[in-house]
């Protein structure tokens, strides 16, 4: 009896020693405080995470595993937000809630913060109430099934890519008050046919509209001469390709929303281009170096992350000290140094999802230089990703180029000898297959001992 009790202990023995210890806790809170004075509940039976009290939540950096709903994160379909909470938090719905269909979110909320909703691909609509003032970097990107929108009044500021690869947006309004449309708000939104632009806003800035393939129809409240005097950045083809409707609103029926010049009928007609300050210049985004000062502060003029003399804005890339392509495998640096002042800096995006400085990238000074970690680095794809350095007083746009992996020495690539790759798959293996010899040997000494019991 003893060695079959000694037999028990050692196979369960060894099993801890091969799992790290790990023992199955018991069910996760279904509810906790988010704030000071903001608490959160979720409901098994309905999907629904209800969040109550008053004031701030908390932020909720990195890549959302640190929120304390995080473990239902694929069980949530519907947010309820209620009265009295004053923002949602940046990073609260990041990343892993799928199945969010709905969000309900009451007038007392001014911000929605830094990728809030980031990835929430289920989600078709929303309504942003009067009372919302901002909406932040990322909030809203890669919502893949969000087709509607809605906006208050009161907004001000809408952050950089907010929107970027809403693939099913098809129509948006932006209220009166926004001055600035931030850089790739509606990136890769290709279903994206029109939007409403109101006579409030001076810049449209690089790559709103980058990848916007279906937009054909823009609904401007001022008038033409508004118009040419907005600032319109690079990488804006499509917003220059379309139909503008002056001192309009959004309607099925141009004919009855205004006057409606396309880019090609103001330039035949010798009217100003949309995005040039030169009236007679044929090249849309640029300005004629003839022009005057008045007229020549077009920020399309030079594609920001660039280090031309010609860009009207005082932020730029400093293309000798920067490397903005990494090879898995290599141990090279990305890095991208940036003419401004560091105490102005306020965050980088990257395809749209704000990352998390010290864990993504690190920031130093004498210039402004931004060096990705190789741990984030190679959570990357292949090719080309978007990324934006946002400063207090501007953002710069560039490109960060992830080339094809370097093969191993001596390796035919075609083994599948990603190292790193190999390892870990040998590791999970090599674990399986100790955790089951520890279980038959407890097993085994625990039968002989039975056996010899019996032989006596």
């Amino acid at each position: 009896m003893k060695k079959r009790i000694a037999a028990l202990i050692l196979a369960l023995a060894l099993t801890m020693g091969l799992t790290g210890g790990v023992v199955f806790a018991a069910d996760e809170e279904t509810s906790g405080s988010c704030g000071e004075s903001v608490y959160w509940e979720f409901d098994e039976a309905t999907g629904t995470l209800t969040i109550s009290g008053t004031g701030e939540m908390y932020d909720y950096e990195g890549d959302g595993t640190e929120c304390p709903w995080y473990p239902y994160c694929l069980d949530i379909t519907s947010v309820v937000i209620e009265s009295g909470v004053t923002n949602i938090g940046l990073g609260a719905f990041i990343n892993c809630y799928k199945n969010i269909e709905s969000v309900s979110i009451p007038s007392t909320v001014t911000s929605i913060g830094i990728s809030a909703f980031y990835g929430c691909t289920s989600l078709v609509s929303i309504e942003i109430p009067e009372g919302v003032i901002s909406i932040e970097i990322g909030a809203f990107a890669d919502c893949t099934s969000l087709e509607s929108v809605s906006l208050p009044s009161t907004l001000e500021t809408i952050g950089n890519s907010a929107f970027y690869g809403c693939t099913s947006l098809v129509s948006i309004e932006i209220p009166e008050g926004v001055q600035v449309i931030e850089y790739s708000l509606f990136g890769s939104c290709t279903s994206l046919e029109s939007i409403n632009i109101p006579s409030t806003v001076t810049s449209i800035n690089n790559s709103v509209f980058a990848g916007c393939t279906s937009l054909t129809d823009v609904y401007y409240a001022g008038t033409q001469e508004q118009w040419n005097e907005i600032n319109i950045g690079a990488d804006n083809d499509y917003l220059l390709s379309a139909t503008i409707y002056y001192s309009s609103i959004g309607s099925s029926d141009p004919d009855s929303t205004g006057d409606s010049v396309s880019s090609e009928d103001s330039v035949d007609s010798g009217s100003t281009d949309i995005g040039s300050a030169d009236a007679g210049s044929t090249d849309i985004g640029s300005a004629d170096t003839e022009s005057s000062a008045e007229n020549s502060a077009d920020s399309g003029s030079t594609d920001t992350g660039s280090s031309s003399d010609d860009s009207a804005s005082a932020l730029s890339i400093i293309d000798s000290e920067t490397t903005a392509s990494y090879t898995p495998g290599s141990g090279s640096e990305a890095i991208i140094a940036v003419d401004a002042d560091i105490e102005t800096f306020v965050s980088v995006t990257v395809d749209g999802t704000v990352l998390t400085q010290d864990t993504d990238y690190t920031v130093t000074e004498e210039p402004t230089i931004i060096t990705f970690t190789e741990s984030f680095l190679e959570t990357l794809t292949e090719g080309d990703h978007d990324v934006v350095i946002a400063f207090e007083d501007g953002d710069v746009q560039t490109t960060l180029v992830i080339e094809a992996a370097e093969s191993s020495s001596g390796t035919d690539d075609t083994d599948g000898s990603d190292d790193s790759s190999a390892a870990e798959v040998g590791d999970a293996s090599n674990l399986a297959l100790w955790m089951a010899l520890g279980l038959l040997a407890g097993l085994g000494l625990a039968g002989a001992g039975l056996k010899r019991r019996a032989a006596r």
